[in-house]
C-alpha cells in the first residue's frame, strides 16, 4: 500500500474514534439532548445535500436500469404507477398510529419553522400569530419529519404533507422493489415481488398513513441497490452513495442503525474486490454524521418511561418474551378468520413452502449458484440484519405483532419474505408456464382477498385511540379560523394543525394563568377535549378519565360516541375550581418597567399557561 492510502485509513480511524468519543462518552444526557435539538437538523441537511450532490453529479450520468429495452422500461413504469394508485385508494388516508404519527407531524412543524429537532408541546397565539413555545426532543428518529419539513419549506405548511410524503414514496418503494426482484429472479421477479407485497394490506395502510415505516423500507432497498451497484464496480462515487444512504437509513427507524454493520461489511468486500482501500472525504465524514444517533439515545436513559413497559415488565428486552411473541407472530402471519389482521396468508404459505423447497432442493444446487455474485454478496448482510432485528423484536416486551399498533414493525421481515419467495420462484418455476401460473395466483389473491378485505376493514376498528385522534383532528380543523385554545391530552394533534393547544396537566398546574387569559379574553374560546369512559363489566354512567371536571367548570358543546364504553367531549371553559394546594398568585413584578413592544410581548408570553 502506498502512503496516501495508509494516511487516509488513519484519518478514517481517527474520525471513528472521535465519533465514538463524542457520541457515547463526552456528554451527559441533558447535554446530548440539547446538542441533538440544535444541531440535528443541520447534520441531517448536510447528509441529504451530500447525497443529492452525489446523485446529480455522479450517479445519474452512469445509471443503467437492467431491463430489456425501452419497451420493458415503459411497461414496468406503467405497472408501478398503476400499483401505486391502487395502494392509495384501497385504504383511507389519515393517522394510523396515535400518538406516534401526530408527534412526527408536530416535529416536522418545528423543524420547518425553527430548524430544531424538537416536538412542540405548547403553543399560543401572540398578537394573532401562532407561536410555538416549549417542547421536548422526541425519542423517534427524525429523517421522516425532516423530509416532511422540506415539503413544508417548498410548498407551504399543510398538515397533510405528512400523508403526501408517503404517497410520493409509494412509487419509489415499488420501483426499488421491482429492481430488487428482477435481480433475485431475472426477467419476471420485479412483477412477482411487487404483486406479492401488494397482497399485504399492511403496505396500503402505511402508504396512506403518516408514519416513518414506508420510508424505512425505501431506505433499506435504496441502500441494498447502492450496495449491489458498488460491488459491481467498486469506486469512490458509488462508495459515497452507499455510505450516505446508510447514514439516512440509521435515522429512519430505531433498529435501522444495525444496517450500518451490513454496509460496513459490504464496504470491506468492495475493498477486497478493488484490491485496495477506497477512502473518500465523504467516508471520512460519515462517522461524524452518525454522532446524533447515539446522542439521541440519551433520551431513553433520561426517560425510562419512553420504553412504555407494561404488564410488570422490568426490562424492554427479555428472553421469556420470545416464545409468547412467536405465538403472536404465528397468529398474524396465518390469520384467516377475521378482518383485524392486515396480513397476506398467500405470502405466509409461499414463504413456508419456499423454506421447505430450499432445504429439499436448493442445497443440491447451492454449489452451482454464484455465491460470489454481487447480488448475493450485497443482499446477504442485509438479510442477516433483517433476521436479527426480527428476533430482537420477538424478545421485545411490545413484540406482539398481531396487535395492530405494533404490526408495522414487521414490515422489513415481510420485505425479506417477499424477496426470498421471489428468488425461490425463479429457481423452481423456470418455465414460462410456471411463472405465468404464479402471476395468475398472485393477481387472483389480490383481487379476491386483499381488495375485499381492505374494502370492509381499516384494521383499526378495535383501536379507540385512533378514532378519538381522528375525531379530535376533525374538530380542530373546524376551529382553525377561530380565536381558540385547546386543552387536551391529545394537544399534539391540534399543534400539528397550527392551532394553539396545551396539555391538560399543564392547564391544571397553571390555573392562575389560565384564569387570567380567560378573564381578559385572550381567546374567544378555551376548549377542553377529554375522554369519558365506563366499566364494560358493569355499565353505568360515563365519567371523565381524568379529573378535569374537578379542576374546571366546563359547558359541554360537542359529544361523540367512540364505542359502547367511550365518549369524547368538547367543553368550553367557564371557570376554574380552586383547591387548597393551588398556587393562585402570579408574578407581575417588572411590569411597570417594561420598555418597548418586544419586552411587553415577552412578559405576556410568560403569563401564558
Amino acid at each position: 500500500m502506498h502512503k496516501p492510502t495508509i494516511s487516509s485509513f488513519c484519518l478514517l480511524l481517527l474520525s471513528a474514534v472521535i465519533a465514538l468519543k463524542l457520541g457515547f462518552f463526552t456528554f451527559d444526557g441533558t447535554q446530548a439532548v440539547g446538542i441533538v435539538k440544535y444541531t440535528g437538523y443541520w447534520v441531517m441537511l448536510t447528509s441529504v445535500a451530500l447525497l443529492v450532490h452525489n446523485f446529480i453529479l455522479r450517479v445519474i450520468p452512469a445509471w443503467r436500469i437492467p431491463l430489456a429495452g425501452w419497451r420493458g422500461v415503459f411497461g414496468a413504469a406503467a405497472f408501478i404507477i398503476t400499483c401505486s394508485i391502487v395502494l392509495l385508494v384501497i385504504q383511507p388516508t389519515g393517522y394510523k398510529i396515535p400518538m406516534d404519527e401526530p408527534v412526527l407531524s408536530a416535529t416536522a412543524l418545528r423543524m420547518h419553522e425553527y430548524k430544531e429537532v424538537m416536538t412542540t408541546a405548547r403553543a399560543h397565539n401572540l398578537q394573532g400569530i401562532f407561536t410555538q413555545l416549549d417542547g421536548y426532543v422526541d425519542k423517534r428518529p427524525y429523517f421522516y419529519p425532516f423530509l416532511v419539513s422540506l415539503l413544508h419549506d417548498f410548498t407551504g405548511y399543510r398538515s397533510g404533507n405528512t400523508f403526501l410524503l408517503n404517497a410520493l414514496l409509494a412509487p419509489v418503494f415499488l420501483s426499488l422493489l421491482f429492481i430488487s426482484g428482477n435481480w433475485v429472479c431475472p426477467r419476471s421477479g420485479g412483477y412477482f415481488s411487487v404483486l406479492l407485497f401488494m397482497t399485504v394490506p399492511l403496505l396500503a395502510m402505511n402508504v396512506n398513513g403518516g408514519g416513518f415505516d414506508l420510508l424505512n423500507l425505501v431506505m433499506i432497498l435504496s441502500t441494498f441497490v447502492a450496495a449491489k451497484s458498488y460491488l459491481d464496480r467498486p469506486d469512490l462515487r458509488r462508495l459515497d452513495t452507499l455510505v450516505l444512504l446508510s447514514v439516512l437509513l440509521a435515522q429512519s427507524r430505531y433498529e435501522s442503525v444495525a444496517y450500518i454493520f451490513a454496509v460496513g461489511l459490504v464496504v470491506l468486500i468492495g475493498w477486497n474486490r478493488a484490491g485496495k482501500m477506497l477512502i473518500s472525504p465523504v467516508l471520512l465524514l460519515v462517522p461524524l454524521l452518525l454522532i446524533p444517533y447515539p446522542l439521541q439515545q440519551a433520551i431513553f436513559r433520561n426517560h425510562q418511561e419512553f420504553w412504555q413497559l407494561e404488564n410488570a415488565a422490568v426490562e424492554p428486552f427479555m428472553a421469556h418474551f420470545i416464545l409468547q411473541n412467536l405465538a403472536h407472530a404465528s397468529d398474524f402471519f396465518f390469520n384467516w378468520s377475521d378482518d383485524q389482521q392486515p396480513n397476506s396468508l398467500l405470502l405466509s404459505v409461499l414463504f413456508v413452502s419456499a423454506l421447505i423447497v430450499s432445504l429439499v432442493l436448493l442445497i443440491r444446487r447451492f454449489k452451482q449458484r454464484d455465491i460470489g455474485g454481487s447480488v448475493f454478496l450485497a443482499i446477504s448482510p442485509f438479510a442477516v440484519v433483517v433476521l436479527f432485528n426480527f428476533f430482537l423484536l420477538m424478545a421485545y416486551h411490545w413484540g406482539q405483532i398481531d396487535e395492530i399498533i405494533a404490526t408495522r414493525i414487521v414490515l422489513p421481515f415481510i420485505l425479506f419474505q417477499v424477496l426470498f419467495v421471489t428468488f425461490v420462484i425463479g429457481v423452481v418455476c423456470a418455465s414460462r408456464v410456471g411463472k405465468s401460473a404464479m402471476l395468475i395466483l398472485m393477481v387472483s389473491y389480490f383481487m379476491g382477498v386483499t381488495v375485499p378485505l381492505c374494502a370492509r376493514s381499516t384494521f383499526l376498528k378495535w383501536v379507540p385511540d385512533q378514532h378519538m385522534c381522528q375525531w379530535f383532528r376533525d374538530q380542530v380543523v373546524e376551529y382553525q379560523d377561530e380565536s381558540v385554545l385547546f386543552v387536551s391530552n391529545m394537544h399534539i394533534v391540534a399543534l400539528a394543525e397550527r392551532v394553539p393547544a396545551i396539555p391538560e396537566k399543564h392547564a391544571k398546574d397553571n390555573k392562575a394563568k389560565l384564569e387570567l387569559i380567560h378573564s381578559i379574553g385572550s381567546y374567544e374560546y378555551i376548549l377542553f377535549a377529554y375522554e369519558l369512559a365506563r366499566d364494560p363489566a358493569s355499565p353505568g354512567p360515563f365519567r371523565p378519565v381524568t379529573p378535569v371536571l374537578e379542576d374546571f367548570d366546563l359547558e359541554t358543546l360537542v359529544e361523540a360516541k367512540i364505542d359502547d364504553n367511550r365518549l369524547m367531549r368538547i367543553g368550553q371553559l367557564k371557570g376554574v375550581h380552586w383547591s387548597v394546594d393551588d398556587a393562585r398568585d402570579l408574578d407581575l413584578s417588572g411590569f411597570e418597567s417594561l420598555d418597548g413592544r418586544q419586552a411587553e410581548l415577552e412578559f405576556f408570553s410568560r403569563l401564558l399557561p
